[in-house]
């Protein structure tokens, strides 16, 4: 290292390199250098240096090795090894929040996971993750490292297309989450548009609350995401459709028109779920800003727990048509959309930025609006189509 800390990065002898390898060079989260210009690259902070394998058949977790030979943070040096199979162990483990989650998604054993993370910790001289009850925690160093490995697998990703030159058919698992009232019609839908067009492409699909669906998407736990928000500024997802809410009353109650005004709603006891996005807070500030009272009762993170409620005549909720549709077209529930003013949401898709590259990922993305597009066509979705720009 040199005074002003910018270090000439030494790279290993080609002599020493495996006949049809290359080199890519990363540093403070950016790609330094292409195979032809490594050589010479000058860098701060830390560096990662990458050895492809481009003649080797790229194959899940075995064909690209990684030598994160070179390790620095400011005057300190350190030489450790590892491969990325660890780094994708270490990321699946960090992205399910424990290793018994990360063994059952991966289909790999729980022991050889914690073997991976020791060698990892061992070979970096740090600890990583802390064992919980719950799950695991990451340390400083750990979510650094989490940081890091993110944009190397990405890069690696494009280093294999670069590299392979060959036009990727898309293969492989993709895991997307959608929130539970519309998952009943769209995850059929998406199911068999998929395998007609995809049929080499395997779907995972989990089912949640919106709120739920949008944390775990920003800790990085699925390819792609559906979930609701109030959002309008178009970045990092794309509109699918448009739901307005509703007052969601027991088949019981005295007859209602088919819609209520937001002024009246202050009459009912309300079941809601939990207030932990900006789609519930949307109501709430409607609400006040209209000096309209909201009398809820029970916050609850389950949406068949709050529709049980309402048809057993507990409570009223405030809802959209997709999450009762089955319910209402059965007579257990019924509904009045809200006017004066209406509140609505949209619904959006979201992908993990890491998958922005893969062809399975964005094959499954592009049949997302065919999919809504032909529900709200067929009359089995009460939703709209966001309006063209």
């Amino acid at each position: 290292m040199t005074e002003s800390g910018v270090a000439s990065l030494m790279l290993p002898p080609r002599k020493n390199r495996l006949p049809g390898t290359g080199l890519i060079v990363f540093s403070d989260d950016r790609l330094l250098a292409r195979p032809s210009e490594a050589q010479s690259a000058e860098t701060n902070g830390t560096v990662l240096v990458v050895i492809v394998r481009p003649q080797a058949k790229f194959q899940r977790n075995l064909s690209i090795h990684l030598d994160l030979r070179y390790y620095w943070k400011f005057s300190e040096l350190r030489t450790t090894r590892v491969d990325l199979k660890k780094l994708k162990y270490f990321v699946g483990i960090a992205e399910a929040g424990g290793f018994t989650r990360a063994a059952e998604y991966m289909n790999v054993a729980q022991s050889a996971l914690s073997l991976h993370v020791r060698e990892m910790e061992d070979g970096l001289g740090t600890k990583l993750l802390v064992r919980e009850r719950s799950g695991v925690t990451l340390t400083p160093a750990g979510s650094r490292l989490l940081h890091h490995a993110r944009i190397i697998l990405n890069q690696v990703s494009i280093a294999e297309e670069e590299l392979t030159s060959k036009p990727k058919i898309p293969v492989g698992e993709v895991s997307i989450a959608l929130p539970s009232g519309p998952a009943r019609f769209m995850a059929p839908e998406l199911l068999n548009m998929a395998n007609e067009r995809f049929p080499k492409v395997s779907l995972k699909i989990v089912e949640g609350m919106s709120g739920s669906i949008e944390e775990m998407m920003l800790a990085g736990r699925f390819n792609l995401a559906v979930f609701y928000t109030m959002k309008d500024d178009g970045s990092y997802y794309d509109v699918l459709a448009e739901e307005e809410f509703c007052l969601i009353i027991p088949p019981g109650s005295p007859p209602f028109e088919n819609v209520i005004s937001l002024d009246q709603l202050s009459a009912f006891p309300l079941a809601v779920p939990m207030n932990v996005t900006s789609v519930q807070r949307a109501v709430t500030d409607a609400a006040k800003m209209h000096n309209v009272f909201l009398d809820v009762r029970y916050e609850i993170d389950s949406l068949s727990t709050i529709i049980d409620m309402v048809a057993d005549g507990k409570a009223h909720s405030i809802l959209t048509p997709s999450a009762v549709q089955r319910e209402t077209s059965l007579g257990l529930v019924r509904m009045a959309k809200i006017i004066n003013p209406s509140v609505s949401r949209s619904v959006i898709l979201a992908v993990n930025a890491r998958d922005e590259r893969s062809a399975e990922v964005a094959a499954i993305r592009g049949l997302l609006p065919k999919v809504v597009r032909q529900l709200i066509k067929d009359g089995r979705w009460q939703a709209r189509l966001p309006q063209s720009p």
